[in-house]
C-alpha cells in the first residue's frame, strides 16, 4: 500500500517536472521572439500545448514565468563559469574557458541567448524587479568570478593592470557583442557581415587583456 502510494507520488512528480520543463521551453522561445512585453501567457500555453489555466498551476503570472526562464539559464551558466575559473592553467587559458562557456550556452540554447541579449546586462542597469532576485544573484556571481580572475592575472603580471570589476564588464561587453552577431544565436546567416570565428574572439580577448607571460 505504502509502496503504491510512493510510486504514484513519484510518477506525479515526474509528470509535473516534465510539464514545467515544457512550459519553460515554450516560454523561452516566445519571450525570445516577442520580448517580455509582446509575449502573452496565451501564446506560451499554445506553444506548449497547454491551457492558460494549466500555466497558472506552475507559475504565478507572466513575470514569475519570465524570471524562471532567466534563472534556468543562469543555473547552467554560473556553475560552468565556476569550473572554468577553477580549472588548471594560466589566467589567460582560464579566461578563454570563461568566454567559451558563455558562447557555448548561447549556441546550445539560442532562444535563451536572444532573450538574454534583449536585456541591458552590459550597462549594468537591469533592476532586480526586471529579472528577479535569483537572476540578479547569478549576474553578480558571474561578474565576481570574472573580476577574481582579472585580479589574479594582474597580480602576477599576466594581465594588464586595472580595476577588476571594470575589466569584467569590458569582457562581458566583448562577449555580448560577439553573441549578438553570432548566426548560431541570432538565426540570421549573413546579415551583412561574415560570422566571426570564435578563435578570432579569443585573439581579441587575449590582445585586450594579456600583457605578460603565463603565470600559475
Amino acid at each position: 500500500m505504502t509502496s503504491d502510494v510512493g510510486l504514484r507520488r513519484q510518477r506525479k512528480m515526474r509528470r509535473e517536472e516534465m510539464a514545467r520543463a515544457d512550459l519553460l521551453d515554450a516560454a523561452e522561445q516566445v519571450f525570445a521572439d516577442r520580448g517580455f512585453r509582446g509575449a502573452t501567457l496565451k501564446q506560451v500555453a499554445e506553444a506548449a500545448q497547454f491551457s492558460v489555466g494549466a500555466v497558472y498551476e506552475y507559475f504565478r503570472n507572466k513575470e514569475d514565468l519570465f524570471h524562471h526562464v532567466l534563472a534556468r539559464g543562469g543555473d547552467e551558466l554560473v556553475p560552468a563559469m565556476e569550473a572554468a575559473v577553477a580549472r588548471p592553467g594560466s589566467c589567460a587559458e582560464r579566461l578563454l574557458a570563461v568566454v567559451d562557456c558563455q558562447v557555448s550556452l548561447f549556441r546550445d540554447r539560442p532562444a535563451f541567448g536572444r532573450l538574454a541579449l534583449r536585456l541591458p546586462w552590459v550597462a549594468g542597469d537591469v533592476a532586480e524587479s526586471d529579472v528577479g532576485p535569483e537572476v540578479g544573484g547569478h549576474f553578480v556571481r558571474a561578474m565576481e568570478l570574472q573580476a577574481r580572475l582579472f585580479a589574479a592575472g594582474a597580480e602576477c603580471g599576466e594581465f594588464r593592470a586595472g580595476e577588476p570589476t571594470v575589466m569584467a564588464r569590458i569582457l562581458s561587453g566583448m562577449v555580448a557583442g560577439y553573441q549578438a552577431t553570432d548566426p548560431a544565436v541570432t538565426g540570421i546567416a549573413g546579415g551583412g557581415h561574415k560570422a566571426l570565428p570564435v578563435e578570432t574572439l579569443h585573439e581579441m580577448v587575449t590582445g585586450a587583456f594579456v600583457v605578460g607571460p603565463p603565470c600559475g
